[in-house]
């Protein structure tokens, strides 16, 4: 691969990336897989993943277990350049235009994990949008009534971290990344940069596992488990914040009985903690 000296010094600048391997541009989109099979390296997993920005990335797994990332030219953007490095065997792959808005706190430099993308299920065969947290700046804008970039659906309102989820269409891209960084072409620069001034910062919205590796063995439950001990049966008081019976945690019937035991007018949960350990 060759390297642009200009791209590396925009992206060493990034907060968090100044240790990590050298930057180098992505080949053309023709030669990652012919050096490959020259080599005897086949390619066992490939994977086309368009980021927030419009670009598209085709990363590869070889049978080595190395990674390729390359990039497919979009004619709208050919005066962008790319900086890719991978680090802890995850693949970034930065556009230029996107490393102010980094270095600057702005966006969160996971949108840019090629990988964590298509562990995310956001790869464009998966899914045809990404998931994202719209963080708005306090005192600036609140997450309920800000207007939600442009190129995106809303769909929660995170009113605690004055935030909300979005999700951003591959299709409007173009949109979502002119209305961002404020680009004139869109007949909106007044209204994009308003937008830009409102947002805190961009977060993807990954997904997460529940794991009950280290609490269920404190509770003792294998050795329970192993004594023939299964729940059925069993009823289980819980004595907290109250439940929502409704949660889809709590299938018809599982909540038989409430009793309040507050000074609320109802034993509802309307702090979470309690139908989180009741759905447990």
């Amino acid at each position: 691969m060759t390297r642009r000296s200009s791209t590396v010094r925009a992206a060493a600048a990034l907060s968090g990336f100044a240790t990590a391997a050298a930057l180098t541009l992505a080949a053309p989109s023709h030669a990652a897989p012919d050096g490959a099979a020259a080599a005897g390296n086949p390619v066992v997993t490939r994977h086309s993943v368009t980021l927030i920005s419009g670009d598209r990335v085709l990363l590869q797994r070889l049978a080595g277990g190395n990674d390729v990332a390359t990039v497919q030219p979009n004619t709208a953007r050919l005066g962008v350049s790319y900086a890719t490095r991978e680090v802890d065997d995850q693949v970034y792959v930065i556009p230029t235009d996107a490393m102010p808005l980094l270095a600057a706190g702005k966006l969160d430099e996971e949108l840019f994990n090629v990988s964590a993308l298509v562990a995310n299920g956001y790869d464009d065969a998966a899914s045809d949008s990404i998931g994202l947290i719209v963080a708005y700046q306090p005192g600036v804008a609140t997450a309920g009534r800000a207007a939600a970039p442009a190129g995106t659906r809303p769909e929660l309102t995170l009113e605690s971290i004055n935030a909300r989820s979005v999700r951003e269409d591959k299709a409007k891209a173009h949109d979502f990344w002119a209305g961002l960084t404020g680009t004139p072409d869109t007949g909106t620069e007044t209204n994009a940069k308003t937008m830009a001034s409102q947002i805190g910062k961009i977060w993807l919205n990954r997904r997460v596992q529940v794991s009950l590796a280290e609490s269920v063995p404190q509770v003792g439950a294998p050795q329970a488990w192993a004594a023939g001990f299964d729940g059925a049966g069993t009823r289980i008081a819980v004595l907290d914040t109250g439940v929502d019976a409704t949660h889809p945690d709590l299938d018809a019937g599982k909540v038989v009985a409430a009793a309040n035991f507050s000074t609320d007018a109802d034993p509802l949960d309307r702090h979470g903690h309690g139908t989180h350990v009741a759905s447990i």
